[in-house]
């Protein structure tokens, strides 16, 4: 198996296992920054927004474009970038089936 592949699936199963324990603990809303400073090409600014998109996260705003409104959310997430945020009961809804399928194998 692609070494690539493999850190993607153990990424997102990382990533839903964060999203069961939060729903868990009552917390419905997922958030998360893609920060542009780690990218170095602005194609992969665009795959990594497309990427997040396709499991649930809908763009928010541009942290960095705002001035001082930004400042917290730069304070928290330390960089600038896309905001993304994603209704978690959905997410699980949509993707628990799957998860537990590539578990199995």
């Amino acid at each position: 198996m692609d070494t690539n592949v493999a850190a993607r699936r153990q990424s997102c199963l990382l990533s839903m296992t964060m999203v069961r324990r939060n729903f868990q603990q009552q917390s419905f809303r997922a958030t998360c920054l893609h920060v542009r400073a780690l990218c170095m090409y602005a194609e992969w600014a665009k795959r990594l927004v497309k990427y997040y998109s396709h499991f649930g996260f809908k763009p928010m705003y541009e942290v960095g474009d705002r001035g001082l409104a930004d400042v917290p959310d730069m304070l928290v997430w330390g960089g600038v970038g896309t905001r993304m945020d994603a209704d978690i009961e959905s997410m699980l809804r949509r993707w628990s089936s799957s998860i537990r399928r590539r578990q199995q194998k």
